[in-house]
């Protein structure tokens, strides 16, 4: 008789010990998967917590379009080949074909040492001019200085000549000088009269003049010369070629060391976050169409298998020989995986994808309609939990699985037909609308009706 008892568990070890008749053994630091011990307690432990708390909305019957099928490609929001706008050789290629890009990441650059070195002469010429038109301004009032008491000192000048002069004029009525002195006063008298005119006309020119034209003049060279640094700056920035929106490298056009032009492509770009259908549609049944209006997309490739999307254009055009209209469906493209490091952002939708837009056009049929927000997609086939109401207690029930076949979208409902007959979903049904992800056939939930289903009951 053999007897299993268990004494402590932790996390990664189980201590187990086994007593037998006549012999006792123990068996320590055997280490056994945890998976299987979450699968003998855990669903034990959630079923303890109580119903899971779901938010439901009804199902309805109504008439709509049959739909009809409409074979497309699935094509980038946005595609580009990115250039380069100058020559040069390049020296460095950052990314490869399908590495997912950034908006702004640097996608190669060229070789800038020659264009460096005008950067740095055109620097250098700059602070040249700089350095010239601050000893111009910062002497400028010393000149005025200089200027004011030139003129001071020639106007003392004149001054006293004239008033030697006039002395020796009456002197020389008086007999009590010689005319040879009074020819001397005279003279310079006159000398210091013109000195005095030169200093006016210097000062005049020191603070009208050639002075401050020369100050502006040098301004407008160091102007003229900040731009060329602009300039030669803007044009460096080029030789580094970077991403102008986020998407996938698609295609390379170039590798390193290779001499490029201006012009020429390096790469190019395709935008997936937001992706577009392109189908053609028949003329009968373009009529049935509007911009704006919500459409089922299946992409049988892809883990979801349908999408929901929305006429971004109807382009009013059509083949001259097909009589086919092009019908644009705009996308949102799920992610996979997100983008850590080691790890690359992944996209369900991929360009050139075969899709099917389901587009609502075709007779009218009644039909069940459910919200797109109850549809479980990612299985095998989608799916939708139907409520089964307590009949003990009131807003708890249990949820059924119902697989559905899904039809066309109104609005925000999308049209729904159950696999099997027996799945008996019907108008006026509750169906999960949130926390639908969590839900297991047959678990217990506490339901409540959504906002807009409450206020119209």
């Amino acid at each position: 008789m053999h007897r299993l008892r268990l004494d402590s568990f932790f996390p990664s070890r189980l201590i187990i010990r086994a007593a037998s008749q006549g012999s006792r053994c123990r068996v320590t630091n055997c280490f056994l998967a945890l998976p299987a011990l979450a699968g003998l307690f855990l669903p034990g432990i959630a079923w303890s917590q109580g119903p899971a708390p779901v938010r439901v909305t009804a199902v309805h019957e109504r008439e709509v379009s049959t739909g009809q099928a409409f074979v497309g490609t699935v094509t980038p929001a946005r595609k580009s080949v990115i250039g380069s706008a100058v020559s040069g050789r390049i020296v460095e290629l950052k990314h490869n074909e399908g590495d997912y890009v950034e908006e702004g990441e640097v996608l190669a650059q060229v070789l800038t040492g020659t264009i460096a070195i005008e950067l740095a002469h055109a620097e250098s010429e700059l602070k040249f001019r700089q350095e010239e038109l601050e000893e111009s301004v910062k002497s400028f009032p010393v000149e005025k200085q200089q200027a004011d008491a030139r003129l001071a000192a020639a106007k003392a000048s004149r001054d006293n000549a004239d008033s030697n002069y006039d002395r020796q004029q009456v002197l020389a009525t008086k007999k009590s000088t010689s005319q040879e002195a009074v020819d001397n006063a005279r003279a310079k008298a006159e000398e210091a009269d013109a000195m005095f005119l030169e200093a006016q006309a210097t000062r005049r020119l020191v603070f009208e003049g050639a002075r401050e034209q020369r100050i502006r003049q040098l301004e407008a060279k160091v102007a003229s010369q900040q731009e060329q640094v602009n300039l030669i700056k803007d044009r460096m920035k080029k030789y580094t070629i970077r991403a102008y929106f986020t998407g996938y490298v698609t295609a390379e056009f170039t590798e390193v060391g290779h001499w490029i032009r201006d012009g020429e492509s390096v790469v190019e770009m395709a935008e997936l976050d937001t992706v577009d259908i392109r189908v053609n549609v028949n003329e009968d049944a373009i009529t049935d169409l509007e911009v704006g209006e919500e459409v089922r997309v299946e992409v049988n490739a892809t883990r979801t298998k349908s999408f929901l999307g929305t006429i971004q254009a109807i382009v009013p055009q059509a083949d001259v020989k097909s009589r086919a209209f092009p019908v644009l469906i705009r996308v949102k493209n799920p992610r996979r995986t997100a983008r850590v490091e080691g790890s690359a952002v992944t996209h369900e939708l991929k360009s050139g994808m075969l899709a099917r837009a389901i587009l609502p056009v075709g007779r009218q049929k009644a039909s069940l309609l459910v919200s797109k927000d109850s549809v479980v997609l990612g299985g095998r086939v989608p799916l939708v939990y139907a409520v089964v109401p307590s009949a003990e207690t009131a807003g708890e029930g249990t949820v059924r699985p119902v697989p559905v076949e899904l039809g066309v979208a109104d609005g925000g409902d999308i049209q729904v037909t159950p696999v099997s007959p027996e799945a008996g979903l019907k108008s006026d049904d509750l169906v999960v609308i949130e926390g639908n992800e969590r839900l297991r056939p047959g678990q217990k939930v506490k339901y409540s009706l959504a906002p807009r289903e409450a206020a119209a009951r």
